[in-house]
């Protein structure tokens, strides 16, 4: 048999055991493996998922849940061995640095600055230009999306969302960039 079109790929931040993956032909036996390769310690690996019924069925199987407790913070390597009806054993795949994440980025503080200055009483003036400071650390797969709430600022917006690329976004004329520093 062989086995394609496996997921999570290599590299990938993950934050549950749920997996994909398409075998050509029908199977008799099949597994999932889940093998901590870093990061904090997993007393349980390797975790094996023994497929069974349409697990091993041909074709595309998206999104099963293995139902398989990760740990946070911890690196695994995901490998799919399957054996078809007649014996054949296939080529193992296995994917590796998947960082499993499960603990939501941490919001130490943030600032608003203002590149013009500020009015008398520290009001912010329709037409200057501000930063938004946030420092946001993850412990494992990083930070990608920053969104700033700016309804009581900006009118008629509820939100800007910063991604870490790209830049500047404008809201009802007002410009808004993101920096990493």
């Amino acid at each position: 048999p062989v086995i394609s079109g496996t997921a999570p790929t290599t590299g990938s931040g993950i934050s549950n055991s749920i997996v994909s993956y398409t075998l050509n032909e029908a199977c008799k036996s099949g597994t999932i493996v889940f093998t901590r390769t870093g990061g904090l310690a997993d007393g349980s690996s390797p975790h094996s998922y023994t497929m069974s019924g349409t697990d091993l069925s041909s074709g595309a199987h998206t999104n099963l849940n293995t139902g398989k407790t990760l740990v946070d913070g911890t690196t695994y390597s995901l490998s799919f061995d399957a054996t078809d009806l007649a014996g054949n054993n296939a080529t193992t795949v296995t994917n590796t640095g998947l960082n499993f994440d499960s603990a939501p980025p941490v919001i130490a503080r943030t600032v608003l600055v203002s590149t013009s200055g500020l009015t008398t009483g520290g009001f912010i003036r329709q037409g200057d230009t501000y930063y938004v400071y946030a420092e946001v650390t993850d412990n494992l797969s990083g930070v990608n999306l920053v969104t700033t709430d700016v309804s009581n600022i900006t009118t008629g917006a509820t939100a800007v969302t910063l991604s870490t690329t790209g830049g500047p976004w404008t809201v009802n004329a007002l410009s808004y960039n993101y920096r990493t520093s």
